[in-house]
C-alpha cells in the first residue's frame, strides 16, 4: 500500500498492488493499520476487475474494507487499485496493511480464504513540512508569535484556509497581523470559532514557504495537553495538509523578559551589516534563578564574516554598563549561523536593556523564514555553564522570535508597544521594531 501524500486527519488516496498468484479471489478484505479508516464508498474508480469497496466489521480492533472482484475471480495482477482512506493524527506504532483473498467454494457455496498477504512497511503519516509556532513561554503576557508552514500543492482559486487550533488557556489574535513571507494575500479571523484563528487566502495558493506574525496572550501555566494543530483546507474545505499535536512552548515562571527591537546598518543583499538585538529584563527576578547564556540564531543564509574576531567585534549595548565594558560576560562562542554569549557564573542580570551588536554577512537571497531567535539559557544540570546551542535544547528557559528585515529596507528606529499581562502577573513592555509596521 502506498499514498502519494499522507497528511494527518485527511482523506487519502491509497494505491494497492494486488497479485492474486492464481488464487482467483472474488472478494478481497483489506485491513488498515491502527487509526486508518475507510470511507463509505471507498473505491476511487470501479473497473472490470475491482467493482466495489465498502467498510465491513473491524478485525482485531483495526478497520477493514471489502473489495468485490469480477465474478470469475481476479486472475491478473493489478497495480493501480485506488481506495479512499482517512488517516489518523500521527503515524501508528504499526503501519502494516493486510489483504485476505477469498473465493467461493463450489461444494459448500461459501467463501473461503484462498490466499493472504501483508505489506509490513506501509507508509507514514507525514506532518506539514516546516510547520512551527514560536512564542515566548512567559506566563500571563501579551506578546508576538510567529507561525511558519510550507504549502506543497497548488490550491486553485480563492477561499483556501489555514487554521490554527490552540488550547483553551491561550488567546491568539490577528491584529496586528504581519505577513513576513506571504506570497498570496490573505485575511485573518480570530472570532468565528472558539480556540481557532483562520487565515483565508484571497487567490490561488502557490507551493511556497509562508511565515506570519500575530498576537498571543499566554496562559499562567502550560496547558495539558500543550499542543497545537495546523489545518490547511482547499476552497471545497477538503484537508490538504496538516500538522496535528504540534508541541507548544513550556510556560516558565520566575523571570520577566521581553525582546528588544531588531536594528541593522544595511539590508542590501550580499552586503555586511551590523545587527543589533537583545532582551529587556522588565523586573527583578529571584537570585535562585541563574541566566547562564544568551543564544542568538540567524535566519538561513546569514553568516559571520570569516575575517571577524567574534569575541572582540561583538558590542555590548547595555544602558547600565558602558559600551564594550561587559563585566557580566564570561565567554562568546560563534558558529556560522548563531552565537552563544556566556554570562559569569556569579552574575545576576539587572533590570533594563541588554542588547548586542553582531557583524553578519547578508545572503544574496533572503530566506522566506526570515526570522531571528533569541533564547535565554539556564545552567546545565552537570555544570554551572549553559551548554545550549540549539533552540530546543533543554537548558533554554525562554525564547523569542524576531522577524527580520526586507531587502533594502531602511531602519528608522524602534516603536514602543505596550503589552499587558494577566492580573497580578505585571505588565511587560516589548520593544517591537519598525519591521512590524513596515512589513504589513
Amino acid at each position: 500500500a502506498s499514498a502519494w501524500r499522507s497528511p494527518p486527519s485527511a482523506l487519502l488516496t491509497v494505491t494497492l498492488n494486488i497479485m492474486p498468484a492464481g488464487s482467483l479471489p472474488t472478494v478481497l478484505n483489506v485491513v488498515a493499520p491502527p487509526g486508518f479508516n475507510f470511507t463509505e464508498e471507498c473505491l476511487v474508480n470501479a473497473g472490470i476487475d475491482i467493482r466495489d469497496c465498502r467498510p465491513v466489521d473491524s478485525w482485531g480492533g483495526r478497520f477493514q474494507a471489502e473489495l468485490t472482484c469480477r465474478d470469475t475471480g481476479l486472475a491478473e495482477e493489478t497495480t493501480r487499485t485506488e481506495i479512499y482512506v482517512t488517516s489518523p493524527v500521527a503515524t501508528p506504532s504499526y503501519t502494516g496493511w493486510i489483504m485476505v483473498a477469498q473465493a467461493m467454494n463450489l461444494e459448500t457455496q461459501a467463501l473461503e480464504i484462498v490466499a493472504w498477504g501483508e505489506d509490513r512497511e506501509g507508509f507514514a503519516v507525514k506532518q506539514m513540512k516546516n510547520s512551527n509556532l514560536f512564542y515566548p513561554g512567559i506566563p500571563g503576557i501579551t506578546a508576538r508569535a510567529v507561525m511558519t508552514f510550507e504549502v506543497q500543492d497548488r490550491l486553485e482559486g480563492a477561499g483556501s484556509t489555514l487554521a490554527l487550533l490552540y488550547p483553551d488557556s491561550f488567546v491568539f489574535e490577528c491584529e496586528p497581523f504581519v505577513g513576513i513571507s506571504m506570497p498570496v494575500a490573505a485575511s485573518c479571523d480570530d472570532s468565528a470559532t472558539p480556540n481557532t484563528l483562520v487565515f483565508t487566502f484571497n487567490d490561488t495558493v502557490l507551493p511556497a514557504k509562508y511565515a506570519v506574525e500575530i498576537n498571543v496572550q499566554t496562559p499562567s501555566r502550560s496547558p495539558v495537553p500543550n499542543s497545537f494543530n495546523f489545518v490547511l483546507r482547499d476552497a471545497s474545505t477538503l484537508i490538504r495538509d496538516a500538522h496535528m499535536a504540534l508541541p507548544g512552548q513550556t510556560i516558565t515562571h520566575g523571570i520577566k523578559v521581553a525582546r528588544t527591537a531588531l536594528a541593522w546598518t544595511s539590508s542590501s543583499l550580499g552586503s555586511r551589516s551590523q545587527i543589533t538585538l537583545g532582551f529587556t529584563i522588565t523586573e527583578e527576578y529571584p537570585t535562585s534563578i541563574k541566566v547562564a547564556a544568551l543564544l542568538i540564531t540567524y535566519p538561513e543564509g546569514f553568516q559571520h564574516p570569516q575575517d571577524v574576531d567574534v569575541v572582540n567585534d561583538i558590542k555590548i549595548l547595555n544602558a547600565l554598563t558602558p559600551v564594550n565594558d561587559a563585566p557580566d560576560i564570561a565567554d562568546v562562542v560563534s558558529s556560522n549561523e548563531k552565537v552563544v554569549i556566556f554570562f559569569r557564573q556569579d552574575s545576576h542580570l539587572p533590570v533594563g536593556d541588554h542588547r548586542f551588536t553582531i557583524p553578519v554577512n547578508i545572503p544574496e537571497v533572503l530566506t522566506e523564514f526570515n526570522i531571528w531567535h533569541i533564547a535565554l539559557c539556564g545552567p546545565d544540570d552537570t555544570s554551572p555553564l549553559a551548554s545550549c546551542d540549539e533552540l530546543d535544547h533543554p537548558d533554554v528557559m525562554v525564547r523569542f522570535p524576531v522577524p527580520g528585515f526586507m531587502k533594502d529596507q531602511v531602519y528608522v528606529g524602534p516603536r514602543l508597544v505596550a503589552t499587558g499581562g494577566a492580573a497580578g502577573a505585571g505588565a511587560v513592555v516589548a520593544l517591537l521594531g519598525v519591521v512590524l509596521s513596515v512589513l504589513v
